[in-house]
């Protein structure tokens, strides 16, 4: 299998072949040619349970304008919401020419934090600003958590592939790396789909300035020293994430697909 890392601006990264050994290639979220692959069009809804128990509900909507844009909310729902009550939206803009995010917001509605944040990201000098009054170096390429996901989509990685992505994490600079596997075949709501099970750790790259603000509870889950991501994808080339596990150890969220449209149609 032939594979090769799309962009220059990542090639320092290439030091993490040496961390992930055995690997058929080290696959790099692309940046120059990601605009004609990021064209999804698409809203996928999907039920949240932690520890098995339904908790919330989750929307990703992709929309494919220019700059193109990722809208997510997540909310929880009966007993949950009475416990630790979450209402947080998320939208990223990406540049359609870099497939890069240049501008996050969060909107964060839970028990403990009622919050709103946006970060602008100048990729010419490579430093973010915050609407928190902050402002730190990026590392080439970096994205945020939704990009990332996408992203994987147009790599459509194969087992036995690994992956490796920039994070920018709120100021904090993170790689997300990992191996594919076989995930097996998963009922979804467009039938029974083969998977590719794709298990991201998470690294913390440099001190970063500390944080002004406090971030919300998925963050918290996702981006931390012991942090691992599972993504389990339908087959190519539309990729679905049909099943994402995040969290720690005991503290395990679940987000399912519950249903799925492609344009007008509600399966490609």
């Amino acid at each position: 299998m032939k594979l090769s890392i799309r962009t220059a601006r990542l090639i320092p990264l290439l030091a993490l072949g040496l961390l992930l050994p055995g690997a058929h290639a080290v696959l790099f979220a692309q940046e120059s040619s990601a605009a004609r692959t990021l064209e999804f069009d698409e809203r996928a809804e999907y039920a949240l349970a932690l520890k098995g128990l339904a908790a919330a509900q989750a929307s990703i909507h992709f929309y494919p304008e220019r700059p193109q844009r990722i809208k997510a909310r997540i909310d929880t729902r009966g007993l949950a919401s009475l416990i630790f009550s979450i209402h947080n939206t998320y939208q990223t803009l990406i540049d359609p020419q870099t497939g890069l995010p240049v501008a996050v917001e969060k909107n964060i509605a839970q028990s403990n934090i009622s919050q709103q944040l946006s970060i602008r990201y100048n990729r010419a000098e490579n430093i973010a600003e915050s609407s928190a009054s902050a402002s730190w170096p990026l590392m080439p390429g970096a994205m945020d958590l939704f990009t990332m996901l996408f992203q994987l989509r147009t790599l459509s990685p194969l087992p036995g592939d690994r992956v490796a992505f920039p994070l920018d994490i709120e100021s904090q600079s993170w790689l997300a790396a990992g191996q594919v596997t076989g995930g097996g075949e998963m009922e979804s709501p467009c039938g029974r789909l083969e998977t590719r099970k794709i298990t991201l750790q998470f690294s913390h790259s440099g001190q970063g300035p500390a944080r002004t603000w406090k971030t919300d509870l998925l963050t918290n889950r996702i981006a931390r020293p012991d942090g691992m991501l599972t993504i389990f994808i339908g087959p190519p080339p539309e990729n679905i994430p049909l099943l994402i596990q995040f969290g720690p150890q005991g503290q395990q969220v679940s987000m399912r697909l519950k249903s799925y449209s492609k344009g007008n149609r509600s399966c490609p």
